[in-house]
C-alpha cells in the first residue's frame, strides 16, 4: 500500500488521463509486470485520484475558469479544441475535467 513506485506510476497514467481501473491493471501488467487488479480501484482512492466527472463537480467555478484560462493564454491563436485544453490541463496540473 505505501508503495511510492505504484504510486507514481499511477500518478502518471492520472495525467495521461486513463482512469479506468481495467485499463490501469492490464498497464501496470504490460508496462512493469506489477499485478493488483482488484486493488486499483482503492489505491487511487487513498491518493485522491478522480475522474473527470467527479473532479469538475468538487473543484469551484473559479478554479475550473482559471484552469481553462491558463491554458488559452497559452494559445494565442485559439487553435486549441475543448479535447485539446482538457488533455493540456491533464498534463501539467493532474487534474482531470470534463468538457
Amino acid at each position: 500500500k505505501n508503495d511510492e513506485c505504484v504510486n507514481q506510476i499511477l500518478h502518471e497514467y492520472q495525467c495521461r488521463a486513463i482512469t479506468n481501473r481495467h485499463r490501469i491493471s492490464q498497464l501496470l501488467l504490460v508496462e512493469h509486470n506489477i499485478t493488483i487488479p482488484t486493488t486499483v480501484a482503492h489505491r487511487r482512492k487513498d491518493l485522491h485520484l478522480q475522474a473527470g466527472g467527479a473532479t469538475t463537480r468538487l473543484l469551484s467555478n473559479v478554479v475550473k475558469q482559471q484552469l481553462v484560462t491558463d491554458q488559452l493564454s497559452q494559445d494565442p491563436l485559439s487553435r486549441r479544441g475543448p479535447q485539446t485544453v482538457c488533455e493540456a490541463i491533464a498534463a501539467t496540473s493532474g487534474m482531470l475535467l470534463t468538457r
